[in-house]
């Protein structure tokens, strides 16, 4: 009973502190190798082939992963990975930096490359017709304490391949159905009182 109340003021002190649930791409950077249609690395990959993949000269500035699968247009090379630590009812935004790899031109306006979050794109973009970095920004509010995040490239039938790094999700802003600061005092106070009452109980005991 005691230790079980040490816990709950200290889950209330967190709280109280305005530490966010700590949501991380795992390899967001690409530094530790992944591979090509399977999972490693942090990251789930699907439909690429040979000439993609990560490649140790394809990211800003080292390390990348090339959406990559020459030709194939029925399908989308796409690289994905759950990520945890979410808070629901949270508004989170997920960043990077994307470019043509081999491939580059204009799709006339068609989105060949996306970024999505349980299925759902946040971010869309058309051909970039030259090879420099570009950065990338979506966001979306957490339904669960974690997430599907997906990019892909070649979509919509083109082929047109995209090199990614620096893939980030970072916490924008808490639920709005978040207690003020005042309540959270209150039951902090709470909190501390109650476990007081139980510690002197056990001693009673004792």
């Amino acid at each position: 009973m005691k230790s079980l109340a040490i816990v709950a003021v200290l889950a209330m002190a967190g709280i109280l502190s305005g530490q966010p649930g700590h949501a991380q791409v795992v390899n967001g950077n690409f530094d530790e190798f992944v591979p090509t249609n399977a999972t490693g690395g942090g990251w789930t990959t699907t439909d690429g082939d040979s000439n993609g993949g990560w490649r140790s000269d394809a990211g800003l500035p080292d390390n990348g992963f090339v959406l990559n699968a020459s030709g194939a247009f029925a399908t989308d090379p796409t690289i994905s990975q759950s990520v945890s630590g979410l808070i629901p009812g949270a508004t989170y935004n997920v960043t990077g930096n994307f470019r043509s790899y081999y491939s580059f031109a204009s799709s006339g306006g068609t989105k060949v490359f996306g970024v999505a979050v349980n299925h759902v794109f946040i971010f869309e973009s058309a051909g970039i017709p030259e090879k420099t970095w570009h950065s990338f920004s979506g966001s979306f509010v957490a339904s669960d304490t974690s997430a599907l995040l997906q990019l892909s490239g070649e979509r919509n039938g083109w082929d047109l391949d995209f090199a990614i790094d620096n893939i980030a999700m970072t916490l924008a802003s808490a639920p709005t159905d978040t207690p003020e600061p005042g309540a959270l005092a209150f039951v902090f106070a709470g909190s501390l009182a109650g476990a007081a009452v139980i510690r002197r109980r056990y001693r009673t005991r004792l």
